[in-house]
């Protein structure tokens, strides 16, 4: 995994300015050549401006998205075009949150640092690798006013539990999955699965209303890559 390095403020994508009408000549030929030019600009701007989420990404996004990295993937693009700080955060590994200490505020704040990533949702993968079992990468490509960009997401697996009294969230922890499950003898010719989670201090096995065990994909790394240095977060 590459080494986080120092922060950076170059900014990639850079808005087109603004005609200088005054000193645009009033002949009829001028007029036509800056009424076009007037469109062009327009036209690029649009080109470039980033839509916001349909309807089926927001409800793609709140329905467990994280169970695959291309899940994952769909929802870092929801949240950078929809501006949704707490779907952005729920997107990122545990290890990238310590990395770049980073709180759930943190995530608009991630995107005002860095202005590439308001394009992500422009991102298409032309390329997937897997690491390790555990590990994958994407390479994408955005697009933005006829310059190509280079982001690699890396995806990590995380395994595991949440515990639930009611409405409220009252444990959980990461632990890699055959540590709280385990084969359970066969029932009726069927093979279960045991789990077995530790309960807060104070907790009666009566007032869990849920058990989440699980595991997610989330984003670990992300990585800009221009012709001299990539540079990591």
């Amino acid at each position: 995994m590459a080494q986080r390095v120092q922060a950076f403020s170059r900014v990639l994508f850079r808005r087109l300015p603004s005609a200088n009408w005054d000193r645009t000549r009033r002949s009829s030929s001028g007029t036509w050549k800056a009424k076009l030019a007037g469109k062009l600009t327009i036209l690029l701007l649009m080109a470039s401006c980033v839509s916001a989420p349909s309807e089926s990404d927001w409800l793609a996004a709140g329905n467990a998205p994280f169970r695959s990295p291309e899940g994952t993937f769909r929802a870092l693009k929801t949240a950078t075009a929809g501006d949704a700080a707490d779907l952005g955060y729920r997107c990122l590994s545990s290890g990238f949150r310590e990395r770049n200490r980073m709180g759930q505020l943190a995530f608009r704040e991630l995107s005002d640092r860095y202005p590439w990533l308001r394009y992500l949702s422009k991102a298409e993968v032309v390329e997937q690798t897997e690491i390790d079992p555990n590990r994958i990468e994407f390479l994408c490509h955005i697009e933005v006013l006829f310059k190509t960009t280079r982001i690699r997401i890396g995806f990590i697996r995380e395994d595991f539990y949440d515990l639930y009294r009611g409405a409220e969230l009252i444990g959980g922890d990461l632990q890699p999955f055959d540590r709280v499950t385990r084969p359970a003898d066969s029932q009726n010719g069927r093979t279960g699965l045991a789990a077995w989670v530790p309960l807060p201090t104070g907790t009666s096995p009566d007032q869990i209303t849920e058990v989440r065990i699980g595991r997610e994909w989330k984003v670990d790394s992300l990585e800009l890559i221009d012709a001299d240095s990539t540079k990591t977060l």
